[in-house]
């Protein structure tokens, strides 16, 4: 499991892996290299293909950690994090199942999806950024989440207001990293995991927010019905709605779990877990399991499971 554009793990990921462990997954979220937890320099400069390889490293362990089945490990990525997941599974077979909420699935729709001034403005900065990447210049960083108006990636009536709800009481500590180098409004356009959709072959619960301007709903909807063994379900919501707590979110979350769980029941199999890490550092890495599970564990070195919430969750 990981986030979205410009996002990290500590903006309410845990919320869901909660969801997931009570339900009976045992998760495991991580932070893309140079963001949140993770090393990596420059940080906050989004690497596409790099995001990708570490999706790719994350099942690669995940695979190798004892007592996961290997047939039953599943992906669940949101926003950018979605195309990622969908991306990903049109190359591996071998993934059991995948959620992606809102997904990102095309570049030119959502670069379209803002004015042409704002269009112009992130591309003239995306070109500084990256001439003066060339002559080893440090990153010119755009917010992440900026007010309408204002000069930053994603400046839809409540991207800022979304920030300070993900956030929570940690949002003046997480405010200097809402930023992102500019170099990715280059990119993004070019960026369209929905081309891949008919290649994916695992079960797939797409989400998606019928008042979503980020991932316009009606190109979204498309690609999604071209996923051979695809769900899709729709919400009447905005695109950041699902991660910022609102009702749309629990029902949501709890979806995501069960209607998964459906899916792939319905081609002889159920979800045993859903485990990601990440190579760059250890402590990126938080892993969330079922409370029987993190007891059984605990128990088997000696030590008392504590409260039901201490023991599904450790770190490594």
């Amino acid at each position: 499991m990981a986030h979205g554009f410009a996002a990290m793990r500590a903006l309410r990921l845990a919320a869901y892996a909660e969801r997931f462990a009570e339900a009976g997954f045992a998760v495991l979220v991580f932070d893309y290299r140079g963001w949140g937890d993770s090393a990596g320099e420059p940080r906050r400069v989004l690497d596409i293909g790099g995001q990708q390889d570490d999706w790719r490293a994350a099942l690669a362990f995940a695979r190798e950690l004892d007592g996961v089945d290997t047939s039953h490990v599943a992906a669940w990525g949101s926003s950018f994090g979605a195309g990622h997941v969908l991306s990903i599974a049109a190359e591996d077979h071998g993934l059991a199942a995948i959620v992606a909420q809102v997904p990102h699935i095309s570049g030119p729709a959502s670069a379209f999806a803002g004015s042409p001034l704002t269009m112009m403005r992130l591309g003239l900065a995306g070109l500084r950024d990256q001439l003066g990447a060339a002559f080893g210049r440090e990153p010119l960083r755009l917010p992440a989440a900026g007010e309408p108006g204002t000069l930053a990636m994603m400046t839809t009536p409540d991207a800022t207001a979304m920030m300070k709800r993900l956030a929570g009481d940690r949002y003046e500590e997480l405010l200097p990293q809402n930023d992102v180098a500019a170099r990715i409004a280059l990119r993004v356009p070019f960026y369209s995991p929905g081309r891949v959709a008919g290649k994916i072959t695992c079960p797939t619960l797409v989400q998606l927010a019928k008042d979503d301007v980020v991932t316009p709903y009606k190109v979204a909807l498309k690609a999604a019905r071209r996923i051979p063994k695809g769900e899709v379900l729709s919400y009447e919501c905005g695109h950041f709605d699902p991660l910022a707590g609102s009702s749309v979110t629990r029902s949501t979350s709890c979806g995501a779990v069960s209607d998964t769980r459906q899916q792939d029941a319905r081609v002889g199999q159920s979800l045993h877990s859903s485990r990601t890490a990440c190579r760059y550092h250890p402590s990126a890495v938080a892993v969330l399991l079922p409370a029987a599970q993190k007891r059984q564990a605990d128990d088997s070195r000696g030590h008392r499971a504590g409260n039901s919430d201490a023991a599904r969750t450790s770190h490594i």
